[in-house]
């Protein structure tokens, strides 16, 4: 169960990870002027919601993985 928890953690990271790098993405673009502040907001936004969207998702999985070993 251990190892399900640090896979589980470690995916975490790397959702965040990837968010911190669009937004990153989304602000060259916003100052390059290839996009509006209101779009650069609006991408931030869905960054964060996918983000919590997947967070979500694979704290369900984790929880569902280890009652699944407790049954073992």
């Amino acid at each position: 169960m251990k190892l399900t928890k640090k896979f589980g953690e470690d995916s975490k990271v790397s959702l965040r990870n990837l968010r911190r790098d669009m937004i990153q993405e989304i602000e060259k673009l916003e100052k390059s002027r290839v996009i509006s502040e209101d779009d650069k907001n609006k991408g931030k936004k869905d960054a964060d919601e996918m983000l919590h969207k997947f967070e979500k998702q694979l704290t369900e999985l984790i929880v569902h993985k280890e009652k699944e070993m407790m049954k073992v």
